[in-house]
């Protein structure tokens, strides 16, 4: 990466959020460089910056090129002045330019999932499930895979595994498993096999009132010791288990998506949903060969010019999945982990 780029984006991350320089050491070592930092100068200085990292968004048995937004922020002098809102566009558009189906972005507080929906069109979604019933937990075994190493096993059983999630790149995981290696705050154990091989791995962050596991994979033998080894470290503290999105359990909120290519989007929501006959008009300001009518039959999805005459048209990606969520009959999910919390 282009030394002056790095250390500018050094400097406003560390201005913002405080973190490391063994932490950003980390980071720029796995992941940063000039194809994933996006800064917007002002002054002749940095002002704002943000990191689009390559991820997979899995529906069934296909992944689909997609983006994971990290590390959104301005310089305080600069706030309110449309800085950010260029760097996402621009973001957003590369991403788009370079076949990426949808972006991913975790709010870091709370107000910014309005901002984030004003601003780009991201929409909330449903990441996932919470539980304290370690029966769930095991219930939700993963097909059996095993690796000779940690990484590698967290490729497999990531690719393999079911249900619309978000994957990771190796260089992604690899710096994951460092972050919670070093992290004062977090750990992760692997479960190895008879045969020396990894089964199962579990990510755990640590707090004062309990253990919240983060990701635990594996089938149910390797999870079940995992489990067991955590109970010893969590003592009388509660261990909750954050999981699938799961009807039956508590879901939650974690996380927004934007649509990049509508059109390969929907595609990918026949195929899950081949049964679905439904026709959808929608239009995109920020992207406007999103715009059209979408009709879904037989697990085809045929596309028609928006025009003056067409009605219930949806302007927003908010809109537009409570809408699939309805024809559906169950909310839009998935589920995202392993991710950095900036």
């Amino acid at each position: 990466m282009n030394r002056s780029h790095e250390a500018e984006a050094r400097a406003l991350w560390k201005q913002c959020f405080g973190d490391s320089d063994a932490y950003l050491d980390l980071f720029f070592s796995k992941l940063g460089g000039d194809d994933t930092t996006f800064l917007y100068n002002a002054g002749g200085k940095a002002v704002g910056h943000l990191q689009l990292l390559d991820v997979a968004f899995a529906s069934r048995a296909h992944l689909y090129p997609a983006n994971y937004v990290f590390a959104a922020c301005t310089h305080p002098d600069y706030r309110g002045r449309g800085v950010m809102k260029e760097l996402l566009h621009e973001a957003l558009r590369k991403g788009r330019e370079r076949g990426d189906i949808c972006s991913f972005i975790i709010p870091a507080e709370e107000w910014l999932y309005d901002y984030y929906t004003r601003v780009a069109g991201y929409a909330e979604i449903i990441g996932g499930s919470r539980t304290q019933d370690e029966r769930v937990a095991l219930d939700e075994e993963n097909l059996e895979c095993t690796a000779p190493t940690l990484i590698d096993y967290l490729c497999e059983v990531e690719r393999t595994s079911g249900g619309t999630r978000l994957v990771h790149t190796k260089p992604f995981l690899e710096a994951v498993v460092v972050d919670f290696e070093t992290g004062h705050d977090r750990f992760v154990w692997e479960h190895r096999n008879g045969d020396g091989l990894v089964s199962g791995a579990v990510f755990v962050i640590e707090r004062e009132d309990g253990l919240y596991v983060d990701t635990l994979f594996g089938a149910r033998e390797a999870r079940k010791a995992l489990l067991e080894r955590l109970k010893e470290r969590a003592k009388d503290k509660p261990i909750t288990y954050d999981l699938n999105p799961q009807s039956s359990q508590e879901q939650y909120t974690h996380g927004m998506i934007r649509i990049l290519d509508l059109p390969a989007f929907f595609r990918s929501l026949a195929l899950q949903y081949p049964k679905l006959c439904m026709s959808v008009a929608f239009h995109d300001d920020l992207f406007p060969e999103n715009s059209g009518v979408y009709e879904f039959i037989d697990g085809t999805v045929t596309i028609k010019p928006l025009t003056k005459d067409t009605s219930n048209v949806i302007h927003s990606m908010r809109q537009l999945f409570s809408t699939l969520s309805h024809a559906c009959s169950l909310p839009f999910s998935c589920r995202l982990s392993l991710l950095f919390d900036r």
